[in-house]
């Protein structure tokens, strides 16, 4: 219900008291919907907190292992031997339809034909290197009395060294 400008000129004159009693009565109901709705609001927050998330979640749906493997799920699995090398859980993430069973029979079934020991080879030497610990690296280092007199270079430093500026060790 709206207010106009005559409402507003019976309110001021004091001739609707018609209109005031309206007015209540509207106030008092919306008042008692706002708390109907609170009600069931604070109701349905109570349910939620009590249930366990996992009695709302929406069912998972579990796709069957599919048997045969189409063009796409093996280059996937052969990216994952590169990338996961013989980590079959991983791979069978990463295919969705596969099992950790059906990921074990591709390495052995299609290994010769996409060359998978060579492609297992690559990693492990990948992870070698990755895995190499800093401290046995060769370090090189040359001192300046190695140097020779002519050199304007400075170890570690692919630029001259400018003759005007002195260096200290």
């Amino acid at each position: 219900m709206n207010v106009n400008g005559d409402d507003v000129a019976l309110l001021i004159s004091g001739q609707a008291p018609a209109l005031l009693h309206e007015l209540d009565s509207r106030i008092i109901s919306l008042k008692q919907r706002y708390r109907q709705l609170k009600n069931s609001i604070s109701q349905v927050s109570d349910r939620l907190c009590s249930a366990q998330v996992d009695d709302l979640r929406p069912p998972e749906i579990h796709h069957k292992p599919n048997l045969r493997w189409t063009n796409d799920e093996l280059l996937l699995a052969v990216q994952s031997v590169r990338k996961y090398g013989r980590d079959f859980d991983a791979m069978a993430s990463i295919l969705g339809n596969k099992s950790v069973a059906h990921c074990k029979h591709f390495y052995l079934n299609y290994r010769r034909r996409f060359n998978l020991d060579d492609i297992l080879q690559e990693f492990e030497a990948d992870e070698e290197i990755a895995n190499y610990p800093r401290a046995k690296k060769p370090r090189i280092s040359i001192n300046n009395d190695e140097l020779p007199q002519d050199s304007f270079y400075k170890e570690g430093v692919s630029t001259p060294i400018d003759p005007e500026i002195t260096y200290t060790n």
